[in-house]
């Protein structure tokens, strides 16, 4: 389902926002973006055959020229799946439809009150034969190169943002080749799901090394409950220079939600930091 922007917003875009190294009238930057969330897909070993699961949301985004998708690693630990299992399918890949990644990057911090910082994956992708294909499926605008909620003013913020593949909206189908026993088809059927979210004052229950957001009082979500999925759906964010002049931000990645609207970050500045340690 395509974003809407709020009416009381579309007044204020005057200016067109970079995505993907090109410049794209704001009402069609939010659908752009999503495009780049994925679901995390992973391989499950069964007694006969190899099954496709889901494990939440995931953002597919290039850095220095590698392929890598972003996710909490929670997603994957709490179902016992190891991060050797991911992958991503194309329909339109040529030969094959599901590719693995060939590195696991586990970024670690060895301060014991920083422990849930270490809730991050990346795994990189790469094949020369799908380079091409691939290109098209992973945000090209550096995450490095846009603010995080640490480097603007709250009140410059206009709007925040999520798409994710919860749970209850989305199945996967495939089929295996009898002759090969390889997978010859996938299809990944969700629909668009987007969530509004504001800045949320600090309450004592709040984990520590975390963004904060709630779902926004005044627009409304397609979901309003059961957030089960978004975890390592990317937030983005809308805001506005002092020229009033609009710009895309990375506010960070949904890892936890609680009180049913209160959604944990993991912050969008650490990942940043990460992505320059690699």
């Amino acid at each position: 389902m395509p974003y809407n922007v709020p009416s009381f917003l579309q007044a204020k875009i005057k200016l067109s926002v970079e995505i993907n190294g090109i410049w794209i009238p704001f009402n069609r930057a939010l659908d752009s973006l999503a495009r780049h969330v994925y679901p995390l897909l992973h391989f499950i070993e069964n007694e006969s055959a190899f099954d496709l699961g889901q494990a939440g949301s995931s953002l597919l985004v290039r850095h220095e020229g590698n392929l890598l998708q972003i996710f909490s690693n929670h997603q994957l630990t709490n179902i016992g799946i190891d991060a050797g299992d991911v992958v991503i399918c194309r329909n339109e890949l040529p030969e094959h439809t599901a590719l693995g990644p060939c590195e696991i990057l586990t970024p670690t911090t060895e301060i014991p009150q920083h422990a849930n910082l270490n809730d991050i994956k990346l795994v990189r992708y790469d094949s020369p034969n799908m380079r091409e294909q691939l290109d098209a499926r992973f945000l090209q605008n550096s995450l490095l190169g846009i603010s995080s909620l640490r480097d603007v003013q709250p009140d410059s913020v206009e709007l925040l943002f999520a798409t994710g593949f919860p749970t209850k909206v989305s199945n996967t189908d495939f089929a295996m080749d009898d002759t090969t026993g390889e997978i010859a088809n996938v299809h990944v059927h969700s629909r668009s799901v987007k969530l509004y979210f504001q800045l949320a004052e600090a309450i004592r229950s709040d984990p520590e090394n975390r963004t904060t957001l709630e779902l926004h009082d005044k627009l409304e979500s397609d979901l309003e409950s059961d957030f089960n999925g978004y975890s390592g759906a990317p937030v983005f964010f809308l805001w506005m220079d002092e020229e009033k002049n609009p710009h895309i931000g990375f506010a960070g990645m949904i890892v936890e939600v609680s009180f049913g609207r209160r959604f944990h970050l993991f912050p969008g500045n650490v990942i940043q930091d990460i992505l320059r340690d690699i």
